[in-house]
């Protein structure tokens, strides 16, 4: 197995951006913060791509 870079995969900065925007938003919940509705639509979309992103690791699928 070839070990690559994760920083040339784009799955992986999606799945990074995915992260953080699930963790900002979760924030906000807790803190009793009122989202709107787009704001869980995104981040649904952004779940499943996380999701994807997790299953498609570049380091280990040898690919980019």
């Amino acid at each position: 197995m070839k070990t690559q870079s994760r920083n040339k995969s784009i799955l992986f900065w999606i799945g990074m951006l995915s992260a953080v925007f699930t963790a900002i938003v979760n924030a906000g919940v807790t803190a009793g913060v009122t989202m709107p509705w787009y704001v869980g639509a995104i981040g649904v979309g952004l779940s499943t791509v996380l999701i994807y992103c997790n299953g498609n690791n570049p380091s280990i699928a040898d690919r980019y």
